[in-house]
């Protein structure tokens, strides 16, 4: 029999390798975040009355993960509405609950892991809400 502080050391290496051993593939939640991108990016389009050429083309480039810096000026009823809908998206959006679950409130969340952290960060949903919690008019997403 081995000693106690030895024992819980192997049960804690067991759940460290169980917890790493079912996460979803990387492949999986890129995928994930690219159909949450392209949901954004038809909520930017519609709050700012982009033509539908143009937001055809930025929405290509997302799912192409071209870099591409997308620069606009939201009024005040403007950044209200993109808000309002962000947030009404974790309800109504399948993708964007998905997301929000499987990163924040499952047990433990994506977040804590830096290859899923890092994509987490990246995707335009964490970017454009990040921008939108500064007191600035004008938003930048690079």
């Amino acid at each position: 029999m081995l000693p106690e502080c030895v024992e819980t050391l192997i049960f804690a290496y067991l759940d460290s390798i169980n917890a790493y051993s079912d996460l979803p593939s990387l492949e999986a939640v890129q995928k994930l975040i690219k159909r949450t991108n392209a949901w954004v990016m038809n909520i930017l389009g519609y709050v700012l009355g982009m033509r539908l050429d143009d937001l055809i083309r930025m929405r290509y480039r997302i799912l192409l993960d071209h870099d591409f810096v997308f620069y606009f000026r939201l009024g005040a009823l403007q950044r209200l509405r993109l808000i309002r809908l962000l947030k009404r998206g974790t309800a109504t959006n399948v993708h964007v609950a998905n997301l929000i679950w499987i990163f924040c409130i499952k047990t433990p969340p994506l977040r804590i892991y830096p290859e899923y952290n890092a994509l987490f960060r990246s995707c335009l949903l964490c970017r454009v809400l990040s921008n939108l919690e500064m007191n600035s008019n004008a938003i930048t997403l690079l």
